[in-house]
């Protein structure tokens, strides 16, 4: 992808977005952790993306902040391992 000419904040947007699209049930909400240095951009990106409405909060640290945030980094951090 990244020889496609796509920088790797849009690599990790369009990973967002697609995994986001693929969902069974449509969440009430998405806390993002934002990887854009503008959170709010970065949000309206996925926003933008998403095939069906919802409210998406994107901030700097959210793994700090959201409880739901934490925990999935928390899942992401043990998978790689």
């Amino acid at each position: 992808m990244h020889d496609s000419g796509m920088t790797l904040n849009e690599i990790e947007e369009w990973g967002f977005i697609k995994i986001l699209n693929e969902l069974e049930t449509i969440p009430d909400q998405i806390v993002l952790d934002s990887c854009d240095t503008n959170e709010d951009r970065f949000g309206l990106t996925i926003c933008n993306g998403l095939h069906y409405n919802t409210k998406v909060i994107s901030c700097h640290q959210a793994d700090s902040i959201y409880k739901e945030t934490s925990a999935a980094s928390i899942i992401a951090k043990y998978h790689r391992e």
